[in-house]
């Protein structure tokens, strides 16, 4: 039962950390496209060196941001790994528990025929002593 709690606080914690997740992944997004926009949009350099160094720069900082919504998007799948992979170990507790229970039941059950059966065979017993027959 202590283990089925920190599942709880894992969901809770994964869901808390998805649902700041999504809206900032959105915003980096907004703002990275609207950066390379205004970068792209800006070359009023004439010099050919200045040019290349603004390319290669700029390809740094692509690959740069790139890199950082790779990253993103893997720590996105991780997330939702680790949530399935929680809810599968859920459903896997509750199954062997519901198990559990009906084999307790079927045990309880099988223990009141034996006591019924015994009950039985005693007052058949004292039934036969009674008419001498046993």
């Amino acid at each position: 039962m202590a283990d089925g709690g920190k599942s709880g606080l894992g969901g809770a914690t994964s869901a808390a950390i998805e649902a700041v997740a999504e809206p900032v992944k959105n915003e980096v997004k907004e703002i990275i496209k609207e950066t390379v926009q205004s970068i792209s949009g800006s070359s009023s350099s004439q010099d050919p060196q200045e040019e290349a160094k603004r390319k290669t720069e700029e390809e740094v900082k692509k690959r740069n941001i790139q890199a950082f919504l790779n990253n993103l998007a893997q720590q996105e799948q991780a997330l939702k790994a680790q949530r399935a992979k929680e809810t599968q170990e859920k459903a896997q507790t509750q199954q062997l528990e519901s198990q559990q229970k009906q084999a307790k039941k079927i045990e309880q059950a099988q223990k009141s025929q034996e006591r019924q059966n015994i009950d039985v065979a005693n007052k058949q017993r004292a039934t036969e002593r009674k008419l001498g027959t046993g």
